[in-house]
């Protein structure tokens, strides 16, 4: 059901309002550590990262969703924010999304016009061969990401996400940007069957996608499995002065 914000077009938005809530959403996650010099020109100030980010990357499957079925994959760069309160000055930490592919439209839109995620187009897929689960993201006839996990140990529980984006919105005379703001999200994860192992990822170079430069230097975790999760709205936390 809509609610009393539409989207465009305002005659048949393309997408509700939020929270929108996935279930049995199939993922596979990376997590890995890299240098903070690797990922200077990608996260964009007031943003500052620590010096050995840790960096999730995942490809994943959404079956049942508000807002539809469709594949996922992304990238996020461990960060933080410091901000200037009237108590003094705050600390806010997430996950940067430097990049997010879809193959919807309507969570392409609702991604990028909400929160500010960095959403394309792209093809997606989450297999599983034998003991293995692999995620691959391919775009413009490349295969520029393939994550593998083996299925070994079986976890509990999963921690909530808090990521961060950058809403950026030009002017429509090309003067500059009209809008450039962060936003924080505090996504609810509830693990339904998990298990983690030993895993790998590769990519592919391509300049219009360049996420080979998120290079790991130490692999953390390999994740696999199904939850339940919730996208709710976002707070702006950073708003660049006109």
């Amino acid at each position: 059901m809509m609610g009393k914000l539409k989207s465009m077009p305002v005659s048949a938005p393309l997408y509700p309002e939020p929270p929108y809530h996935y279930k049995n959403a199939e993922l596979v996650t990376l997590l890995f550590s890299t240098d903070r010099d690797k990922v200077a020109d990608i996260v964009p100030p007031p943003l500052k990262v620590p010096r050995s980010p840790i960096v999730m990357a995942f490809v994943a499957w959404y079956p049942e969703t508000t807002i539809g079925p469709y594949h996922e994959a992304a990238t996020f760069i461990q960060s933080y924010l410091k901000t200037q309160t009237s108590e003094g000055g705050k600390r806010i930490e997430g996950f940067y999304c430097n990049s997010m592919f879809v193959d919807s439209d309507i969570a392409l839109a609702a991604g990028r016009e909400i929160w500010g995620y960095p959403k394309k187009l792209a093809e997606m897929s989450v297999q599983i061969e034998g003991n293995k689960a692999i995620g691959l993201l391919r775009r413009k006839d490349t295969d520029i990401m393939k994550i593998t996990v083996d299925l070994q140990n079986p976890l509990q529980q999963i921690p909530d996400a808090e990521t961060l984006t950058l809403k950026q919105i030009l002017k429509p005379d090309g003067t500059g940007i009209e809008i450039q703001e962060f936003i924080r999200t505090s996504m609810k994860m509830e693990a339904i069957d998990i298990k983690a192992g030993q895993a790998t990822i590769e990519f592919q170079k391509s300049e219009d996608d360049p996420l080979y430069h998120l290079s790991p230097k130490t692999v953390m975790q390999g994740l696999y499995g199904t939850i339940n999760l919730v996208l709710p709205y976002g707070t702006v936390v950073w708003r660049a002065t006109p």
